[in-house]
């Protein structure tokens, strides 16, 4: 396997890396909707990939603030295409879309999310039906060793 990076891939993959103007927001199929503020220039998620990325996740209406790494500059790690934690299949959907670099605004209704259990997350719980708001940071996108 191919695990390790050429300097030209990391070297291409920051200068691809485009902050977008005037946004627009997206509303895919299943009713997910997001919103890219950097379009990354890297590579992109496939399953069984690690991914490793900054996340605020608030309630949508209330604002509250149910996850932010950045406030403990400890990113999450996950493994793409496994729903697990704050990784619900709207997040996944959403981050499937993304390269290494891009940051995406998400807005994952409960259907996509955490349904009518809710959840318990690292800084606060979302209720039962609620709709999240993730702010995600796509930084690296990594092929599992094999």
């Amino acid at each position: 396997g191919r695990t390790r990076r050429t300097r030209r891939e990391v070297r291409e993959a920051r200068e691809n890396t485009k902050d977008v103007a005037n946004a627009k927001e997206v509303t895919t199929a299943s009713g997910l909707r997001y919103t890219d503020l950097r379009v990354g220039g890297g590579e992109m998620p496939r399953n069984g990939y690690l991914l490793a990325a900054n996340i605020a996740a608030t309630i949508d209406g209330t604002g509250d603030v149910v996850l932010d790494t950045r406030k403990t500059n400890r990113q999450v790690i996950f493994t793409f295409g496994k729903p697990q934690g704050p990784f619900t299949a709207g997040v996944m959907e959403a981050v499937g879309g993304m390269r290494q670099g891009g940051r995406r605004i998400v807005v994952v209704p409960a259907a996509l999310g955490f349904g009518d259990e809710g959840a318990r997350l690292q800084d606060g719980t979302v209720p039962a039906g609620a709709t999240v708001r993730y702010d995600v940071e796509l930084t690296r996108v990594s092929v599992p060793p094999s």
